[in-house]
This record gives structure tokens, C-alpha cells and sequence, in this order.
């Protein structure tokens, strides 16, 4: 993962959720945070880049578990003071570029990782996403796009 990309999640850990709390996105939080709790009722789930734990909060209300992963422990200790249930959660420092084996997955969620991936990166990204999942798992990867005049930060 680009260390730049690091460093501006780690100074802006604290105030990384705002974007969520904008008035015109607010039925399409609503929505994706329901489909995601259907897809992931009753699974376990290894979540890639949880950043503050905003999705994970969102699909512990139905999942089974979430071991949420970040490569950025301010981010994670953000994301650990809040209150998940019933989902058991565990959070782990990984960086998905670097892991060690771990055991195939039931289910994978990416939520706004995809935009980060460099494109020189993606193809070995997607190798160890292929590689983390067994067989007929579900995998789920959502981003968003810039919106002039709601986003907060500059389209690339």
C-alpha cells in the first residue's frame, strides 16, 4: 500500500467518518448498509482496510464474525472503541499486500479499498483476494465515486 496513503488515513483518523454524515448520502448508506447485512447474515467475514469500523458496525448487526483487518493501528484503534453486536469482532494490523498464509474464507468485504489499489497493483491484489476465499465464497468490494460539491477530497 502506498505509505502516502497510510499517513494521510493515520493524521485523518479522527475525522475520516464525516464524509458519512453528509445529508444527500444518506439513503444510499441506508441501502448499502442493508444489502450488506443481507449478503453477510450469519457468515464470518474477513474485512479488508476497515479503516475506522464504520461497515464493520454495519454488518456486525447481522454477521456471525468479522475479523477486521487494517494496515493503519490509528485507524484500528478508532474503529475498536466502538460497540459491535451481536457479531463477534476481532480487529488485526495487516497490510493484504503482506500476509502471512491464513486459513480460506467464508466471506470478504472491501469497502472503499478498491479506489486505493494502484493500478500497477491490482492484479496481485486480486490474486490474494482469490487466494483468501475458498471455494463459493462471497466476496464483496464497494467504492464510491467523486461527486462535485459532496466529496472530500480531490478526483485522481
Amino acid at each position: 500500500m502506498n505509505s502516502d496513503m497510510v499517513s494521510y488515513y493515520k493524521d485523518r483518523a479522527g475525522e475520516y467518518e464525516k464524509i458519512y454524515n453528509k445529508p444527500e448520502r444518506q439513503s444510499d448508506l441506508l441501502l448499502a448498509g442493508q444489502i450488506l447485512q443481507e449478503i453477510f447474515r450469519d457468515k464470518d467475514v474477513f474485512e479488508i482496510a476497515c479503516g475506522t469500523g464504520y461497515w464493520t458496525d454495519k454488518i456486525s448487526k447481522t454477521a456471525h464474525s468479522i475479523l477486521a483487518t487494517d494496515i493503519n493501528d490509528t485507524v484500528i484503534e478508532v474503529a475498536k472503541s466502538k460497540d459491535y453486536s451481536p457479531a463477534k469482532v476481532e480487529f488485526q494490523i495487516a497490510d493484504i499486500f503482506n500476509l502471512a498464509d491464513t486459513v480460506k474464507q467464508e466471506s470478504l468485504f472491501g469497502g472503499f479499498i478498491w479506489s486505493h489499489i494502484q493500478r500497477q497493483d491490482l492484479n496481485n491484489f486480486i490474486d490474494i483476494t482469490n487466494r483468501l476465499a475458498r471455494r463459493g465464497a462471497t466476496i464483496v468490494f464497494m467504492d464510491n465515486n467523486y461527486v462535485e460539491g459532496s466529496s472530500l477530497c480531490y478526483p485522481h
